[in-house]
């Protein structure tokens, strides 16, 4: 498929309700605080003060050296940046899912992960005799938030292999998750991870990823708002709610089957890397595409105008040579 600048409806055996391109919108940031193997909200640092109920913000400080007052400054804080065209399918695959600090670090240049455990409990492999979860210890495990984004990673590395007609299990089961045997089952997981992300209430209530398209209709998605406590007071009460980073990923899967996307590979030759849509040119361009941006793409022409120049010079070198042999060979001895 890969000579193909898109895929039909026809070609991929799942169906996605209601199939339609969604507006771009930004991520919903907040701060959340590593403890140790945990992540938690910085709203769950502060502790109330015994004598009053109001909270001690020179009472506690975490072990990453956050005090109880400066979480309190962090959570008051709105942030909103859109996903650079992509992520799910680029960095993404560069992203070091092994430790907690490469999920930090990732987390912190593109957005947070809601504060719960993986939910597609399903594909997860045990990776470990004992469970994520401890007893009385506050936020989430971050072996949980790498679920989530090794399960993304595997929609983006799922799709790719389809396009290029290869075996789909090796997209689920390099990302660890076991229970993936055949192209059938991991369908089924690609939808399973697709729903749980785009089930997020900034997009449509009633979106579904199904391998059966029986029962749906398309119904056109409204963005939904928030109401309802924890929103600040100095925004409007119809602010719309944003996706966390995770769904704002799987937002980027729905958009690329939507259109029937390609995952082609960078033609500059020190970057080689996935891509569908070409970054900082003029617009969008999905067709016609050898480079994943205009810097890659002006660095490839350079470097195939340095070797022509080179070639001409080597070419006119051996001619000036050759004719410098020719006359040697003519002069009388």
């Amino acid at each position: 498929m890969q000579s193909q600048h898109r895929i039909t409806a026809k070609d991929v055996p799942i169906t996605v309700s209601p199939s339609v391109l969604f507006e771009r919108m930004p991520i919903e940031r907040f701060d959340l605080v590593r403890r140790g193997e945990r992540f938690c909200s910085v709203e769950s640092l502060v502790e109330p003060d015994s004598n009053n109920g109001s909270t001690g913000p020179e009472s506690r400080t975490v072990t990453d050296g956050v005090s109880a007052g400066q979480a309190t400054e962090l959570a008051s804080r709105w942030e909103r940046d859109e996903l650079p065209t992509d992520v799910l399918i680029r960095e993404l695959r560069h992203a070091q899912l092994d430790s907690p600090q490469g999920i930090q670090e990732f987390m912190a240049t593109y957005g947070e992960i809601t504060l719960r455990d993986f939910p597609v409990y399903r594909i997860v492999a045990h990776r470990k005799d004992q469970p994520f979860e401890q007893e009385n210890d506050d936020g989430v495990h971050w072996e949980q938030l790498a679920l989530f984004l090794r399960s993304a990673r595997a929609l983006g590395y799922h799709w790719e292999r389809f396009t290029n007609g290869e075996d789909l299990q090796g997209a689920w089961t390099e990302e660890g998750f076991a229970q993936i045997d055949d192209d059938d089952s991991a369908w089924v997981a690609f939808a399973e991870v697709m729903s749980e992300g785009m089930s997020h209430p900034a997009f449509s209530p009633h979106y579904t990823v199904v391998t059966d398209p029986s029962t749906l209709r398309d119904e056109v998605p409204e963005q939904q708002v928030r109401n309802g406590p924890g929103w600040p007071d100095d925004l409007p009460a119809d602010t719309p709610i944003l996706p966390d980073l995770f769904a704002g990923l799987c937002l980027q899967m729905h958009q690329i089957v939507v259109q029937g996307r390609i995952v082609q590979v960078c033609a500059n030759e020190p970057c080689h890397n996935p891509f569908v849509e070409q970054r900082d040119g003029k617009g969008v361009r999905t067709k016609g595409l050898l480079y994943c941006s205009q810097s890659c793409a002006n660095a490839q022409m350079q470097r195939q105008s340095r070797r022509r120049k080179q070639q001409l010079e080597l070419a006119n070198l051996k001619k000036t040579a050759g004719t410098a042999g020719t006359s040697d060979e003519s002069e009388p001895t």
